[in-house]
């Protein structure tokens, strides 16, 4: 990571060259200012609820997916680069956020919505292994992952996406019977 970041031209560069994970800390530093932004919104706003049309059907517009994973794949290099820089409590920090925002699709009863989140939770996972195979969390820190990924689920929120599939199938099924244009 560090040679790719170093070949962008519009990146922050350090004024001379440390390890490779403080050199790709300082590219990522150019997300700083939204990385805070981001930590104080999912601080003061525990529940999230996109404005989604599902009486759109299959139409529905999904735009929040997409940047939920890439957020994921950013937190998850940074907390590697944080974790290989003995600063763990970073690092905690950055993969509690990830799961965070993992957690906003939560309620939303579509199948690729649980999908993503359960892919933004392997995004997040991958520091924990190499926290743990390398030795860098503190008991403290592993008793949080354990409680953070314990609370988890999956069996249940399968179930709501399927549910939730099976209601959209029907709205689908009436705008075909109703020759609605939006879905041919």
């Amino acid at each position: 990571w560090r040679d790719y970041y170093a070949t962008l031209t519009n990146w922050p560069k350090p004024a001379a060259p440390g390890t490779p994970a403080a050199d790709v800390l300082v590219a990522l530093g150019r997300y700083d200012v939204d990385l805070k932004e981001l930590r104080a919104a999912a601080a003061e706003r525990p529940d999230c609820r996109f404005p989604l049309r599902y009486d759109e059907g299959p139409g529905m517009l999904l735009p929040t997916l997409a940047p939920l994973k890439r957020i994921a794949l950013f937190l998850r290099l940074r907390s590697c680069a944080l974790l290989a820089e003995n600063r763990s409590d970073e690092a905690l920090q950055d993969i509690q956020l990830a799961t965070r925002l993992g957690d906003a699709v939560a309620d939303e009863p579509i199948l690729i919505s649980f999908l993503v989140r359960l892919a933004v939770d392997q995004i997040a996972l991958q520091p924990v292994w190499e926290g743990c195979r390398d030795h860098r969390w503190s008991d403290a820190q592993l008793a949080a992952l354990q409680t953070l990924f314990g609370r988890r689920d999956y069996l249940a929120d399968t179930r709501r996406a399927i549910e939730g599939e099976r209601v959209l199938s029907g709205i689908t099924y009436d705008m075909l019977a109703r020759r609605d244009q939006r879905i041919l």
